[in-house]
């Protein structure tokens, strides 16, 4: 368990050590994944790419907005998963675009 001073919550090791590992790698290279709608406002990075060319599959689901006239993402949950899933796909400068200029995410 990790105790905070507001609420304890379960810790998983495991999601910890992938987080450290993929995390900044899949958030860098966002403008050539694959993102797909998670649901609720939420976007999804399933694939990673691995040391040695092969693929993996990570669910990075995050949240974009704007905020003083900035992109903000926020990370909502990351996890190893172990099939691809379905989602519509949406490539991730439409979703930066759409927010710059005030307009509708798809």
């Amino acid at each position: 368990m990790y105790h905070a001073p507001k609420e304890s919550r379960p810790f998983c090791q495991h999601r910890y050590n992938l987080a450290r590992i993929h995390l900044k790698r899949t958030i860098l290279a966002l403008p050539e994944s694959n993102v797909i709608h998670a649901g609720y406002g939420s976007y999804a990075v399933i694939e990673v790419g691995l040391n040695g060319g092969d693929k993996a599959f990570y669910f990075v689901a995050f949240r974009a907005f704007r905020e003083k006239k900035k992109l903000r993402l926020h990370v909502t949950s990351a996890y190893p998963i172990s099939e691809k899933q379905k989602g519509k796909s949406v490539k991730f400068f439409t979703i930066a675009y759409n927010l710059l200029r005030n307009k509708q995410l798809p």
